[in-house]
């Protein structure tokens, strides 16, 4: 219930980097979206929403109004929404839809080569998280 959600707030970090956005059908919460700003870029970490409420495209606008927030403070450039999900086409089409393109974060990997081979073959989608490559 929306009361409930609101006593909950009260456990929240008093943390002034992040946003925290709910939605309401009605008088029940339907939804919330929380994250956080570091040196211009933006985080969305959780997303939790009621099953009967996906109907409604509550993802879509919390997500949407998330952006919107980033936006109008001036002082956020790009926006991190999870890891690429290449395995699970579904999760990822609504990030495209929205305008979220995959980027790949440069780094360095050393895995031993026999092992590299092996969590290559057994596990393509965990090494492609991993090092970003197929």
């Amino acid at each position: 219930s929306k009361a409930t959600y609101l006593a909950s707030l009260k456990n929240v970090t008093p943390d002034k980097y992040r946003l925290v956005l709910a939605g309401l059908i009605g008088d029940k919460l339907g939804g919330y979206i929380d994250g956080y700003a570091v040196n211009g870029t933006a985080y969305m970490v959780n997303g939790y929403y009621a099953t009967d409420a996906l109907s409604t495209s509550i993802v879509t606008g919390l997500s949407y109004e998330f952006v919107q927030v980033c936006r109008r403070s001036g002082k956020i450039h790009e926006i991190v929404d999870g890891l690429h999900v290449r395995e699970n086409a579904t999760q990822d089409l609504p990030k495209k839809t929205m305008g979220f393109s995959v980027e790949y974060i440069p780094s360095k990997v050393w895995i031993n080569s026999v092992m590299k081979n092996l969590v290559r073959w057994r596990y393509p989608h965990k090494y492609y998280r991993l090092t970003g490559q197929g």
